[in-house]
């Protein structure tokens, strides 16, 4: 299987394709309707998911991130490293996040 996962030099930001708010330390999302099956979709994201979120701005990297995560979070570099790529592939299928340059 070919892996997909983004560089940790790459640089995400938030998408206009979903709407979304923080409520009580967690991010909700949903998705600008445009189709009717958009309507049944909500996505929540826990408090580290939603620091991250807070953190994919444009300009940092996501090594970066990591560094942020791991320090905030004392956690392992390498779980954490896992966890935000898995994170990455979910908003990104969800088009919660885009690439963005530099």
């Amino acid at each position: 299987m070919l892996d997909t996962s983004p560089d940790m030099e790459s640089v995400f930001d938030k998408s206009d394709s979903v709407a979304w708010r923080v409520v009580g330390g967690e991010t909700v999302f949903v998705p600008v309707c445009k189709t009717r099956a958009d309507l049944d979709s909500i996505y929540v994201l826990n408090e580290t998911g939603s620091r991250i979120w807070e953190l994919l701005d444009g300009a940092k990297t996501l090594d970066q991130i990591l560094d942020v995560v791991t320090q905030e979070y004392n956690v392992e570099r390498t779980d954490a490293g896992d966890d935000l790529q898995a994170l990455l592939a979910e908003l990104r299928d969800i088009n919660a996040i885009e690439e963005s340059s530099k």
